[in-house]
């Protein structure tokens, strides 16, 4: 899957983009999802904006990367939510649409000034 980073006037975007595959988390995906928070980090990202391509957000695991194996007990998906969720600044919002995410990006970078 690729998984699309940037930042624009403190707001950090990871954008899962394989609408084809239902942005499926693979291991790959995962480690640069984890990845891009750390880098956003290191950018002082005021809010970071997790979102994908797509009829849906994700359908989860992708399970074209397991083997049946014990390599498997490898694939935590449940790692990388635990790292963002217990990141410190870590603030969750539904936003069904684009006018309540706008209104919600605001408040948190008025907090943060």
């Amino acid at each position: 899957m690729t998984v699309h980073f940037t930042v624009t006037d403190g707001i950090a975007s990871i954008l899962l983009d394989a609408p084809a595959r239902r942005n499926a988390l693979g291991f790959e995906t995962l480690a640069s999802i984890v990845k891009a928070v750390r880098s956003a980090e290191l950018t002082h990202a005021h809010v970071i904006v997790i979102s994908a391509t797509g009829p849906v957000f994700s359908a989860g695991a992708d399970f074209n990367d397991l083997t049946g194996t014990s390599a498997d007990i490898e694939y935590d998906a449940a790692e990388a939510a635990r790292y963002i969720e217990l990141h410190p600044d870590a603030r969750f919002v539904l936003a069904e649409d684009y006018a309540a995410l706008r209104a919600e990006l605001a408040r948190v970078k008025a907090e943060s000034l």
